[in-house]
């Protein structure tokens, strides 16, 4: 809680104390004001020692005192927000109404004339927020008087002062953090491990009773925090299995509580390699013991299996049952913390219980930390302390070590080691605490950050976009005098991934960026035990009592539904709930009435509605437009929600709205015409729509990081449709921006560039022409230069071209150095492709649709030559990793070119696909041996035939 009182909290209200100051006006709130920011002060102060005290079960007298402050202090802060909400709103009424002056001509000046009321608006909002702050601050004193009452000293770590600076300082020297934590002192159980898969493959099981299954199961168990997932990992990923004769290799991770439904599906989908449309687990069972019976084999690792009850044991028996149904040779790996043996009743297991680490291997786990090598000059060194560490505090498991290892990194005087030593020998229980110390020595805001992520189920993959998002619609990003919450956003979360208290990274982009991770279950345990506030509730097809909820006070709520029910009736009682995220598993129909939500619900700052699955029925059709009494919201998601096709215009009240998700809500078709009053929105995410123009406006969003797609169209009828050179009023964009272009492009851009050159932060580009009605008209009239308004960002690394009417390409592309990724569709008059060899970073291209081209030669290596001999310094293509070209109908020929050096052509190229080409004849020297796939391409897979029949004999050139 100290966290709710930190520098930007108070720093909001002495804005307000300087703000009434300097008009005059201090005698309404200014006092209070200042009694109010006293009180907080030293509220801050002891409350930092009384979270600790909860944090480690030491004193329940002061948690009760602890939990009766956080409502006194939410209260605080809504009332703060509804101050700067109407505030802000007042600022742009005024700034509206002074650009109309010069049109509107002088005003008699009267008691309805707009200025008087913008005057007597913001003297009413003063006194009201004066005597909310009067009663508060009387609240607030009672609470100084009773924590310290309570309260007893103890001795704390120095916390660094700078959140910011910190995190800077701490990423220092750590190659981005990509390099995880190695695994020590588990290779001889991973040989046994794997050992006992291979002899289960060839059908060589030991059980007395094997013949009753054609099934193998191995149970690895432990305790938590001993490592099992990794552990599993690294089997699952050693690489005498991936020689191994299986078909399929699945890994699934199980949530808690336990989506029945979600399981069933992934193993389903894995086996199938396509997605499910499927909605009944009894169907999806059918389908998996349909597959398997048909003789093929698999590997599959169920992840963290727990025994959940009877109902999840029948699951677990079914589940199983339905996969034993195929030829000998199946694995299963299972890891658990549990003996789950008697609840799976299977008679062909081994059971593998996964031992602790030596404090060896504990010491070279720490010793990733670079600090404990050195030596001070008086031959102190880190070594002897870190191994007391371990000796007394980490019980042989891997979390805790990381979690030490995590807290250290920070630490790099032997001084600072030895008050963690210190520290820990204070301390009575040892069972969390070395988890308990690095969280109360992380920064207050850090803090809440991993606070919050108690809002998602065990095993959960959290995307780490998703949660910088919702860590921001909290307020937990903002740092005085910085507008970057997104890169700040990012710091924390490499922070606390550097605790150890995230893992499980997925590099699926591309770049080794994060995009899902999980938080491990002890940090779970540890989270939800301060956070009674957060809380997930699974919802069966059942009907829940009228008081199941009564008794709760939420803060932040995630609803897993896992049939079609209705919202509990006694969740909206719940009316200071600030956090809403609602998901199902199925084709499930969810009855929640929006509009008596929107009433209830008025504190909220997430609200989180997306549909997951495509096949799922779709949650809402309509928002209703009592959404504007959200006015704390800062997060809304409504993506995948396919029935929407439009939102209410009240929308545009949510002053302080941040994040719009709309992606994948494929019917809607217009956004609000006054989106332009959403001053505070970042995040404007509005791919896969029917939107066919962008309203009117947005060049007044200027906080803008996020725009998905911009439409823009030549039907200048649409008044209030906006044009093209908006975009250069938007100088924050940042990630991927899509450009659509409908009609005669020549119009659009008469209105000037986009200035897309300018946006830095720009990485990703898609341009769309879709000028079908125009293309002959333009043609005739010479040179279509279109992409020269359009010159994006050197710093861009991705970029996509499709329907260009052009026939060459701009001469800015060749300059995109850092470009690793691109694709050209359906320009339909580019004769020549564009002279892409010379880009230095490009690894992936792809060529679709250019019916016009008939040869590609020398001018797509974009190389010079002098004769046939390359210079010594040329080299073409040099990272370029996979090609593809497709649907070339008229290409026929691709040339050489150049005789020598053929080795600085694509040196680096280890995938070629050519599909629907059917007049090419042949491939070019220069391409040598790579993964080729070739479809639909009748000449050119005679001429492989006849180069391969060569080879044979000792006279072929394909490689």
């Amino acid at each position: 809680m100290a966290e709710m009182v930190d520098s930007t909290f108070i720093s909001q209200l002495t804005s307000i104390l300087h703000q009434e100051t300097e008009e005059g006006v201090q005698s309404v709130t200014g006092v209070e004001v200042f009694k109010f920011i006293k009180n907080l002060l030293a509220i801050q102060n002891l409350v930092a020692d009384a979270e600790f005290k909860v944090a480690s079960k030491k004193d329940d007298a002061v948690g009760e005192e602890f939990n009766k402050l956080k409502g006194t202090l939410y209260d605080v802060e809504d009332a703060l927000d509804k101050w700067n909400t109407a505030a802000g709103k007042l600022q742009i009424q005024e700034a509206d109404q002074n650009s109309l002056k010069p049109f509107l001509g002088m005003q008699v000046c009267n008691f309805n004339n707009s200025s008087y009321l913008h005057h007597y608006r913001r003297v009413f909002l003063r006194c009201k927020i004066g005597f909310k702050i009067k009663s508060l601050s009387k609240t607030l004193g009672n609470v100084i008087n009773s924590l310290n009452m309570k309260q007893g000293d103890r001795e704390t770590l120095e916390r660094p002062k700078n959140i910011v600076d910190m995190v800077d300082k701490g990423n220092q020297g750590k190659e981005d953090n990509k390099i995880e934590p190695k695994v020590y002192g588990r290779d001889e159980e991973i040989k046994e491990i794997v050992g006992k898969i291979d002899m289960f493959c060839k059908n060589q099981g030991t059980s007395p009773n094997s013949s009753e299954s054609t099934i193998s199961v191995i149970l690895i168990e432990g305790p938590t925090g001993i490592g099992k997932t990794i552990f599993a990992q690294r089997v699952f990923n050693d690489d005498t299995v991936k020689t191994m004769p299986f078909e399929k290799r699945i890994w699934v991770s199980v949530s808690h509580p336990l989506d029945k439904l979600k399981v069933a599906k992934t193993i389903l989908e894995s086996l199938r390699g396509a997605k499910s449309r499927l909605t009944e687990l009894e169907t999806v069972l059918n389908h998996i013991s349909q597959f398997v019976e048909e003789g093929k084999n698999f590997l599959l690792v169920l992840d963290d299996m727990r025994n959940e009850g009877k109902e999840s044991a029948i699951y677990w028996q079914d589940l199983i049952t339905s996969l034993d149904s195929g030829s000998k040779g199946s694995v299963i790996l299972i890891t658990t913390c549990e003996d789950v043996t008697d609840m799976l009743k299977l008679h062909n297991t081994e059971k593998f219980m996964l031992r602790q680490l030596s404090e060896d291997d504990c010491l070279l786990l720490l010793k990733q930390n670079s600090v404990i090598d050195n030596q001070t000059p008086d031959g102190e060194n880190f070594e002897g302390i870190g191994t007391e560490i371990i000796r007394k505090y980490c019980m042989g498991l891997p979390i805790n070590v990381n979690i030490l290892r995590g807290l250290l990194g920070f630490k790099k005087t032997i001084k600072e080691w030895k008050d963690v030593l210190s520290m820990l020998n204070k301390e009575e229980s040892v069972e969390r605490l070395p988890l308990s110390l690095s969280y109360y020595n992380l920064p207050s805001m850090l803090r809440k950050c991993l606070i919050h992520c108690a809002i998602f189920p065990k095993n959960y993959e959290i995307e780490k976009d998703r949660l910088i998002k919702l860590w921001m619609a909290q307020n937990y990003l903002k740092v005085d005098g910085r507008e970057d919450m997104e890169v700040i956003g990012e710091k924390y979360f490499e922070h606390l991934k550097m605790h150890s208290f995230f893992y499980d990274f997925p590099e699926n982009d591309g770049d080794g960026h994060i995009i899902k991770f999980k938080i491990h279950n002890i940090v779970h345990d540890f989270a939800v035990s301060l956070a009674e506030e957060c809380s997930v509730i699974k919802i069966p097809g059942s009907v829940e009592s009228e008081d199941h909820y009564s008794d709760k006070n939420f803060q932040h709520l995630m609803i897993m539904y896992e049939n079609g029910v209705s919202f509990p009736r006694s969740l909206y009682r719940q009316i200071k709930l600030r956090s809403l995220v609602i998901e199902t598993s199925g084709h499930y129909m969810i009855d929640v009435n929006l509009g008596k939500l929107f009433d209830k619900f008025t504190c909220l700052r997430t609200l989180d509605l997306r549909n997951h699955d495509n096949v799922w029925y779709k949650l809402i059709n309509r928002v209703p437009r009592r959404i504007k009494k959200l006015v704390h919201l800062r997060y809304f998601n409504l993506s995948g929600n396919k029935k929407i096709e439009e939102l209410p215009e009240t929308l545009c009240e949510l002053y302080n709205l941040q994040t719009l998700e709309l992606s994948r809500c494929t019917n809607l078709k217009k956004l609000p015409q006054g989106i332009g009053k959403l001053v505070n929105l970042r995040h404007l995410v509005n791919n896969e729509t029917s939107l066919t123009y962008i309203p009117k406006g947005i060049e007044r969003l200027t906080r803008l990081r996020t725009l998905s797609e911009f439409i823009v169209s030549d039907d200048y009828h649409v008044a209030e449709a906006s044009v093209l050179e908006c975009l250069k009023f938007l100088t924050h964009l940042q990630g991927s921006l899509s450009i659509m272009m409908i009609g005669n492009v020549k119009e659009i851009f008469k209105d000037g560039k986009a200035e897309l050159k300018k946006k830095e932060n720009l990485l990703g580009l898609r341009l769309s022409f879709k000028n079908y009605e125009d293309t002959e008209r333009l043609n005739k009239e010479g040179e279509f230069k279109a992409l020269e308004y359009l010159e994006p960002p050197l710093s861009l690394e991705r970029l996509k071209i499709v329907y260009y009417e052009g026939v060459t390409m701009s001469t800015w592309i060749t300059s995109l150095s850092k470009l690793r990724k691109m694709s050209l569709g359906r320009c339909m008059n580019l004769k020549q492709l564009p002279c892409l060899g010379k880009l230095p970073c490009l690894e992936s291209l792809t060529i679709r649709g250019m019916r016009s081209v008939k040869t590609v030669g020398n001018e797509f290596l974009g190389i010079e030559n002098n004769g046939t001999t390359l210079s010594s310094s040329t080299s073409a293509f040099p990272k370029l990793k996979k090609l593809k070209f497709q649907k070339m109908k008229e290409w026929e020929e691709w040339n050489d070119g150049i005789s020598e050096k053929t080795q600085e052509i694509m040196p680096c190229l280890s995938s070629l696909k050519i599909e629907f080409c059917p007049k090419l004849k042949k491939l070019p020297s220069y391409i040598r041996a790579v993964e080729l796939k070739i479809n639909s391409c009748t000449l050119l897979d005679e001429a492989i035939e006849i180069e391969i029949e060569k080879e044979g004999t000792g006279t072929g050139s394909l490689a």
